[in-house]
């Protein structure tokens, strides 16, 4: 049975381990290959064996956790560290382990535990981050650059809008021809907003409205109306047919 359980571990890339605290003995159980590439004929069966493969700068934060369970103030040691490979290069790993029995005096004899290689995940998680911090700085950008744009036309929009009604006051008989300028010129402006906002991702808070799609042909005709007359040409539309 033990066996078997060792194998379903080592499957799952994980080995369990037990630890006599008063003699500091710390036997891995595995029947094949360690999980971190030590054979048994590698491994000193003793608690300072395993502090030694830690990072110096971790040795200190594992031993104070590791202290708080034994001393009582908590249900489970559970803690992410990496260790020392056979091949010098350090992996991380998921350690999770709990006092199973107690002396007379109350102090903790034996704790079992299991500690499992996630040093691929975890890769994987910080590339992920390191991912996602690019595209949020991307998205920034972009934001940067549509903001700066879009208010750039809205400005040359507004102007263009601004000579229009100077040229509506001084024109005569011209009054339904600005007339559409400024309310292209108008929707101008909403389109470049509507635009700008959703570059933001707010895509979630558009709304479904209904369009009158005669009436948008209809101002289109009004506009290019203008210039087909100029140039003595007949535009022709069936909005309503």
């Amino acid at each position: 049975l033990e066996q078997r359980l060792e194998i379903a571990l080592l499957s799952a890339n994980q080995v369990w381990w037990e630890w006599h605290i008063p003699t500091g003995q710390l036997r891995t159980h595995s029947v094949r290959e360690c999980i971190l590439g030590y054979n048994h004929s590698q491994i000193n069966h003793d608690l300072d064996f395993w502090l030694a493969a830690l990072p110096p700068e971790e040795r200190e934060p594992v031993w104070q956790s590791l202290q708080e369970h034994l001393s009582g103030n908590s249900e489970m040691w559970l803690m992410e560290h990496r260790y020392k490979n056979a091949d010098g290069k350090y992996s991380w790993v998921l350690e999770a382990g709990k006092v199973v029995s107690h002396n007379s005096d109350g102090s903790p004899l034996r704790m079992v535990g299991i500690t499992q290689n996630i040093h691929e995940k975890k890769m994987q998680d910080e590339e992920l981050q390191r991912k996602n911090a690019r595209l949020t700085e991307a998205l920034k950008l972009r934001d940067l650059v549509m903001a700066a744009t879009s208010h750039d036309i809205k400005n040359a929009l507004n102007s263009g809008w601004g000579f229009a009604q100077i040229l509506k006051d001084e024109a005569i008989g011209k009054s339904k021809e600005f007339g559409v300028i400024e309310e292209s010129l108008r929707k101008s402006v909403e389109l470049i907003s509507s635009i700008h906002e959703m570059s933001k991702g707010h895509l979630y808070e558009a709304a479904i409205h209904t369009v009158d799609i005669s009436s948008i042909i209809q101002e289109s005709y009004e506009f290019y109306a203008m210039t087909a007359h100029s140039k003595k040409l007949e535009l022709k539309t069936n909005a309503h047919g």
